[in-house]
């Protein structure tokens, strides 16, 4: 045998030794995109890689029959070759455990939450939204569905009543405290909010009816600790119940009462009264008319402490005060021993013959009422002290006249008021963001303010002052000081808005004061205290406020100011900067 004829069989041999071995790779990664994988993707839709083998195997469904046609272990998500991976198991048998590499139920809470699939508590075996409505539901789909286990609204009351978390009706998808006021059984917190659905506390009288119809600092009081009166009720046999009210108000005031007489007043016409002691009548109708047509004997309301030896304190709300004789006040409050408090809220003063209101000696605080058309005065003031905020006094001969009294005005808006808007003698105190307009006339002698005599500092704070007149040559439309009494210097003009043109011109304030960062529109203006003048660009006549491009925006006293402006909005505006001159704080 030649040396060609023995090489050929070895080299045969060779050829098929490759061949088998390339054989057995092939079945060995039979079904794989590539010999090798590193990822899910290297292999068929049916099979996954094996990272730590770094082969392709078949996937084995929970459902199926196993790699074996039955096996258990293959059922419970193993593989044949590495045991389970997390994505193969499911409930009942969620958690993939890494000793066994079995499919296991879940045994702690922690176990459903690291999974990160929406279904954090574990229920025993499965993993599941919730199996507790109260710990795993939010309110607004506050209901575990026993079947599913899965959060969802509410579908009738019973489902909320059963959950025993203070919120028994269903509205909507939610359960709610309440759904309407009738749910809502504490004075505390009478009345259901229509948006929140939750009760709160009152706000109104009228929120209160389901209790006894008055709103005392956000609680209902209840009927027993109410007297009620009525114009249309039967006087025979009244007992000031709701059932049986009185027919007048003075019959509520002089029955026998312990404590703080609280007075529910339905709309009508009642005859004049006297308060002495501790009251708080409440016109709760919003057309409640105390009319003393024309009667000399008495004022409509008189407020006075001259029977008992304890000041009154008397709370008027929502009433009209009217008809009082030409030597009577509207209301007159005074003094035998000891200043009465008064507070009066949401009330009207008009057409009384005299004087709208007589406050003497009085402590008297008074918040968004109505004083006009009175023949005089709207208000006359002497001795004591008064808080007034937010009134409107308008239309009377004199709006204010304010004599040796402690003030404090603000929010005000005094106008059209023939006779001068605030005349002001020997008194003390701030009177601040007031809107002072359209006061006197052509044949009168008092502009807006008129500042007779002084007793001590009075300050003059971000009140506009304009279109106001006076036909007296020596009076100023804008505040008057009458220099042979007064010291003008111990009142303040900080940041005040006065524009009063008239004709012929006259300066907007007399001499003898020394305003600070003030507007003032005609007359002599110093610039050296920060004051200007010019044009104040009002957006218009009616609410005074100030257009953009105005002298007056951010030039006002950096050093003092009221922390809001008439509007209650913050001052100023942005903060760190100047506040504006004027009552209004442009935002």
């Amino acid at each position: 045998m030649s040396d060609h004829t023995r090489i050929i069989p070895s080299h045969g041999w060779r050829l098929a030794q490759w061949a088998g071995l390339l054989g057995s790779i092939l079945s060995l990664s039979a079904g794989c995109l590539k010999p090798y994988c590193e990822e899910d993707a290297d292999c068929a839709e049916d099979q996954r890689c094996n990272l730590d083998r770094k082969r392709c195997e078949a996937r084995v469904p929970q459902d199926s029959g196993g790699l074996d046609g039955g096996d258990a272990a293959a059922d419970a998500g193993l593989d044949a070759s590495t045991g389970c991976v997390q994505d193969d198991c499911d409930n009942p048998t969620p958690i993939c455990d890494a000793t066994s590499l079995e499919c296991r139920s879940c045994a702690q809470d922690q176990e459903c939450a690291s999974l990160g699939i929406g279904r954090p508590w574990c229920d025993g075996t499965s993993c599941v939204e919730c199996h507790d409505s109260v710990l795993h539901c939010a309110e607004s789909s506050p209901i575990c569905d026993a079947t599913s286990l899965e959060c969802r609204g509410c579908q009738r009351d019973e489902e909320c009543i059963d959950l025993a978390v203070g919120r028994p009706w269903c509205m909507g998808s939610s359960c709610a405290e309440c759904s309407t006021s009738a749910h809502c059984l504490q004075a505390e917190k009478a009345v259901c909010d229509s948006a929140s659905h939750a009760c709160r506390p009152c706000e109104t009288h009228g929120e209160c009816e389901l209790f006894g119809g008055i709103c005392d600092e956000g609680a209902c009081l209840p009927e027993a600790q109410i007297l009620y009166v009525d114009a249309s009720a039967t006087c025979a046999g009244a007992t000031g119940s709701r059932a049986a009210p009185f027919c007048e108000i003075s019959q509520a005031l002089n029955t026998s009462w312990t404590g703080r007489r609280v007075v529910h007043v339905a709309n009508g016409t009642y005859s004049p009264f006297t308060v002495t002691d501790q009251s708080w009548i409440v016109g709760a109708g919003g057309d409640v008319i105390v009319d003393a047509a024309g009667a000399t004997q008495s004022p409509t309301v008189w407020v006075t402490n001259q029977i008992q030896t304890d000041a009154a304190d008397v709370v008027l709300e929502g009433l009209e005060i009217t008809g009082a004789h030409s030597t009577r006040a509207g209301l007159f409050c005074n003094t035998a021993e000891g200043p009465p408090l008064l507070t009066m809220r949401g009330c009207t003063v008009s057409g009384n013959a005299d004087k709208g209101l007589v406050l003497n000696g009085c402590t008297s605080t008074l918040i968004e009422n109505e004083i006009f058309g009175n023949v005089t005065t709207g208000l006359s003031l002497s001795g004591g002290s008064a808080t007034l905020y937010k009134n409107h006094i308008h239309d009377n001969l004199v709006g204010l006249d304010l004599t040796s009294s402690a003030l404090d005005l603000d929010a005000n808006r005094i106008e059209l008021n023939p006779g001068g808007g605030v005349q002001i003698d020997k008194c003390t105190g701030m009177i601040s963001n007031n809107l002072i307009v359209n006061n006197g006339d052509i044949i009168g002698t008092v502009g807006a303010v008129f500042i007779k005599d002084t007793a001590g500092t009075l300050v003059l704070l971000h009140n506009t002052i304009a279109d106001n007149q006076t036909s007296e040559p020596g009076h100023n439309p804008g505040v008057f000081c009458n220099t042979t009494l007064t010291n003008c210097f111990e009142v303040a003009l900080n940041s005040n808005l006065l524009s009063n043109p008239v004709n012929p011109p006259r300066a907007d304030l007399s001499d003898g004061f020394e305003p600070l960062y003030c507007f003032i529109g005609t007359g002599s203006v110093s610039t050296i205290h920060g004051n200007i003048t010019g044009d104040p660009a009002f957006v218009d006549h009616v609410d005074y406020r100030l257009a953009p491009g105005s002298p007056c925006l951010g030039t006002g006293d950096p050093g003092i100011w009221v922390a809001t402006d008439r509007d209650g909005e913050n001052r100023p505006q942005p903060a760190g900067t100047r506040p504006d001159i004027g009552a209004d704080e442009a935002p």
